[in-house]
């Protein structure tokens, strides 16, 4: 089946845009450019070094964060991420129920951020 095709070049704000990624990317379903240009942006923000950090915080009750969930933007201890995974987990003790939720932040590093 044939259809069209769509060529794009994304560059980042304050950069001079001569680097190019080592291959191009390729994908059959983006066939405009508003789709293109949101997967470029995505490949872009995941560019560079970055690392990961784990946080767990309590889930329910009134002093609680509520439920955070993978693609959220949070900041924990001044650190600000991109939730990657998220898992919750409950013990009993006694009368109560403890309910955690442990997240994965991931945070880049650039001069853009």
């Amino acid at each position: 089946m044939g259809g069209s095709s769509v060529l794009l070049q994304l560059t980042l704000n304050g950069t001079a845009g001569d680097l190019c990624a080592n291959e191009p990317i390729v994908d059959e379903l983006l066939t405009d450019s508003y789709s293109a240009r949101a997967r470029a942006e995505t490949e872009l923000a995941s560019a560079g070094p970055g690392f990961q950090v784990t946080v767990e915080t309590m889930l329910g009750g009134s002093a609680s964060v509520p439920l955070i969930r993978p693609g959220y933007l949070c900041s924990f201890a001044g650190i600000r991420g991109l939730v990657r995974s998220c898992s919750v987990s409950a013990n009993r003790s006694g009368d109560g129920l403890a309910v955690r939720q442990s997240l994965t932040l991931e945070r880049r590093i650039g001069p853009w951020l």
